[in-house]
């Protein structure tokens, strides 16, 4: 728990990485508490994509330690994994939507957890799943498009569709990795400003990586840096810096060291308990 006496809804602790020689992230620690939304900032390469590996269960730390909702994920064999796998929601850049369905129907796969397999391979929902899906298709203010092939909408829509699957699947924490990096100024506007609205209305644990940093400061409550596998600040997105800026994506010299020093660091990670 942190000081304020919350457990936090997903957790790295001292978390380490390696692909072969390379490290892809190097004792990380970072927390999410319910209802918070945070954006993990870092240049290409930094691990960032590693970080969502490890919560999602894809990958187990060589050291340290990733908790989802309590659990252990590094720690879970297959049947406890896709338990606690059912309440993590994933949003990608490319929507990773059925382009030839429609809206509802990409919506109701979020559901598929629930439903049974008859169902899901005819395709016939119960009806409170369809009313979910149109309640979910609603708040993400797209229920007008319900009944419209997915790959008919524009890239903004498509995204505001994959976050009401994940809000029909009733999840708990929202995994967010680039997902307004091909969309316009003003769709990946909407787009987050929907993320923290599900954030704080819904009380899920919302993680997004972004690069964008100015639309990172507008929207998100605490920004993560990563630079090399490294934390190098932690901060309230009020306390955000332009100096933080410059250390995050600064060239690195010759003379510099394998991974920066963290510059400014708000202790929520270390205030987590060990047990």
């Amino acid at each position: 728990m942190d000081a304020a006496g919350i457990e936090p809804a997903i957790a790295l602790r001292m978390a380490s990485v390696r692909y072969g020689a390379a490290t892809a992230v190097d004792s990380v620690s970072l927390a999410v508490r319910p209802g918070e939304f945070v954006v993990l900032l870092g240049p290409s390469g930094a691990g960032k994509s590693t970080v969502f590996r490890c919560l999602s269960g894809l990958v187990r730390p060589e050291s340290g330690e990733a908790r989802v909702l309590g659990q252990r994920v590094d720690r879970l064999g297959a049947r406890a994994l896709r338990e606690v796998r059912r309440s993590i929601g994933l949003v990608f850049q490319q929507h990773n939507l059925i382009g030839r369905l429609r809206a509802i129907d990409n919506v109701l796969t979020g559901c598929l957890a629930e439903a049974p397999l008859w169902r899901v391979l005819a395709r016939r929902f119960a009806r409170k799943d369809r009313q979910l899906a149109l309640a979910c298709l609603d708040r993400v203010g797209l229920l007008e498009k319900a009944w419209q092939r997915a790959d008919s909408l524009s890239g903004g829509q498509q995204q505001r569709v994959a976050i009401a699957r994940v809000l029909a699947q009733r999840g708990r924490v929202l995994l967010a990795d680039e997902p307004v990096a091909s969309l316009d100024p003003e769709s990946a506007r909407q787009v987050l400003e929907l993320l923290a609205s599900v954030a704080r209305q819904e009380g899920m644990a919302v993680l997004c990586s972004l690069h964008q940093v100015g639309l990172a400061r507008e929207f998100a409550d605490r920004l993560i840096g990563l630079r090399q596998g490294r934390v190098v600040f932690d901060l309230p997105a009020g306390d955000f810096r332009e100096a933080d800026e410059a250390t995050l994506y600064l060239r690195p010299s010759a003379d510099e060291p394998t991974h920066p020093l963290s510059v400014r660091f708000a202790p929520v990670c270390d205030q987590l308990s060990p047990t």
